[in-house]
């Protein structure tokens, strides 16, 4: 379940990132907003405000006790793992942390969620 959970995020996160990225700043849809629309001045905060969006609807999911359908349960949870991961990344971009992971690139791009995608959905 982890690993089809993790690929199927992966995959989001690979889609979402085609429709709100740039080439050049795969952070640029939370900094344009942290600089225009967002009543938040960065885009950490800016993400932090999506994370707590969806864990607010999933404390109501669970606070409710009624059935909820797997779409929306793996949406949610999904979301939320994915913008955490935003978070990590713009916080080592602010610290001019650049990891290196073993068989990935170290630059945030499509390449490296590709291979992520790829080595989850081979190892089931």
């Amino acid at each position: 379940m982890a690993m089809h959970s993790l690929a199927e995020i992966m995959e989001r996160f690979h889609n979402k990132n085609k429709e709100y990225a740039s080439n050049e700043d795969v952070f640029s849809n939370f900094r344009k907003a942290a600089g225009g629309l967002s009543y938040h001045c960065r885009e950490e905060q800016v993400a932090w405000e999506y994370v707590v969006k969806h864990l607010q609807s999933l404390k109501d999911m669970i606070a409710s006790n009624n059935p909820c359908s797997p779409e929306t349960i793996d949406e949610k949870i999904g979301d939320v793992i994915a913008y955490m991961l935003l978070i990590k990344g713009m916080l080592y971009k602010r610290t001019n942390y650049n990891p290196t992971y073993p068989n990935f690139d170290t630059t945030f791009n499509s390449d490296v969620l590709d291979k992520l995608v790829y080595t989850l959905t081979s190892e089931e």
